[in-house]
């Protein structure tokens, strides 16, 4: 499992499920790969390798304080989740 994988689907279902997706699956994210590394847990260094890795198997994109994501189905096999939670709750 990986954990920025894992902490992706969870930000993308959770806005999914209040509506901030836009229609290409792209949402307002206006957070640095810093702020995900003191999030998550792992180290600088695995945060800023992790999405590199994710960009070059076109799975999301991060710039401009958007995230795209382009690859549901594989990052949620990265994640090692099986379905979107799909109970309206906070975002955070």
């Amino acid at each position: 499992m990986s954990p920025m994988a894992w902490a992706l689907m969870s930000i993308r279902d959770r806005t999914a499920n209040t509506g901030m997706v836009g229609p290409v699956g792209e949402i307002n994210f206006p957070y640095r790969q810093g702020n995900m590394a003191h999030a998550i847990g792992p180290s600088l260094v695995y945060t800023n390798k992790t999405p590199a890795k994710l960009w070059q198997r076109q799975m999301v994109t991060w710039a401009n304080e958007m995230l795209i994501f382009h690859a549901i189905e594989g990052l949620k096999r990265l994640a090692d989740v099986t379905g979107s939670d799909a109970k309206r709750r906070p975002l955070v």
